[in-house]
């Protein structure tokens, strides 16, 4: 016979949860689209809550950015036709991985860490392509001004009488 510590009836105490897994559940919570309040969480010191949040805004940040770009995808129609369905997936690739990486599935992280990669090599070569890009349209104006006469088109104003122009010229506006 063996002898419970226990009063009667007593259900078994189970210990707290570790801080790690506290932050674990919360970063799984948020992979899954549900806020969550870090003051709210059953954490031992301030460090863990400390850590908890820069976990999470690590978290939110890298969701936004990778849905953000696959929605610019989108928007330019890159790569093939995709379905709501498709949509939905493709813009969810970070935040599909996070739960995986946390349970320690295999070859998780790789795969997040390769979408990551995919994500902030494409916000590199899309900022070298825009930076090429000025220089390159700005040339090309210059150039194809240059076989036009030198007489230059004013848009809208010029169709505005010549005591208009020099009344305009005088106001405030005008000389700033």
């Amino acid at each position: 016979m063996s002898i419970d510590p226990r009063p009667d009836g007593a259900a078994p105490v189970e210990p707290p949860p570790s801080s790690t897994e506290v932050i674990r559940k919360a970063l799984v919570a948020a992979a899954g689209g549900r806020t969550v309040d870090v003051s709210a969480l059953p954490l031992e010191t301030p460090g863990d809550r400390a850590l908890a949040e820069l976990v999470l805004e690590l978290l939110r940040f890298a969701v936004t950015v990778d849905s953000a770009v696959q929605m610019f995808l989108l928007a330019l129609e890159v790569g093939p036709a995709l379905n709501t369905m498709q949509m939905r997936g493709f813009g969810r690739m970070v935040q599909n991985r996070v739960p995986d990486c946390l349970a320690g599935k295999e070859g998780a992280f790789d795969q997040l860490a390769a979408s990551l990669e995919r994500d902030r090599r494409f916000l590199i070569d899309l900022n070298e392509a825009y930076r090429e890009a000025i220089p390159a349209g700005s040339s090309s104006r210059r150039s194809a001004g240059a076989g036009r006469s030198s007489r230059r088109c004013r848009g809208p104003t010029s169709s505005r009488s010549s005591s208009t122009r020099s009344s305009s010229a005088s106001s405030p506006r005008a000389s700033a």
